[in-house]
């Protein structure tokens, strides 16, 4: 099988551009940081014991969930304890379909970094993985 030669458009017109389509549900980068910035808020708030890791079972694969209730089983926040706060998060894309995500996160004077990676199944962002610095 052999691919048809590239052809100008009759007439002088605009000539063809070949554009990629992003995924169905992929959104634009302005959806994609606001889903990331919500996302990473709830982490930090499951972690804290503020809310609930049942939350995010529809957004994050087995694994990734099973680590977030074990975080949260492991750390007993005390009344005496800093809050943590989500400082910054920056999101960047490899490649379609896929986002890394990075986010500062303060606790008192503390600072801690954390990475999310996002794909994208079904039309939605799922968390495959995060690693606590």
């Amino acid at each position: 099988m052999t691919a048809e030669p590239w052809e100008e458009p009759a007439g002088g017109g605009e000539p063809r551009v070949l554009r990629l389509v992003d995924p169905p549900g992929a959104g634009s980068e302005e959806t994609l940081q606001a889903i990331a910035q919500r996302f990473v808020q709830a982490l930090v708030e499951i972690v804290e014991g503020d809310r609930s890791p049942g939350q995010l079972l529809r957004w994050t694969a087995p694994l990734v969930y099973e680590d977030l209730v074990s975080r949260m089983c492991a750390r007993r926040r005390t009344s005496c304890s800093p809050r943590a706060r989500l400082i910054s998060v920056r999101v960047y894309h490899p490649f379609r379909g896929v986002a890394e995500v990075s986010a500062h996160v303060r606790h008192g004077t503390r600072s801690r970094a954390l990475a999310v990676r996002m794909e994208l199944f079904g039309g939605r962002w799922v968390c495959t993985a995060i690693d606590w610095d």
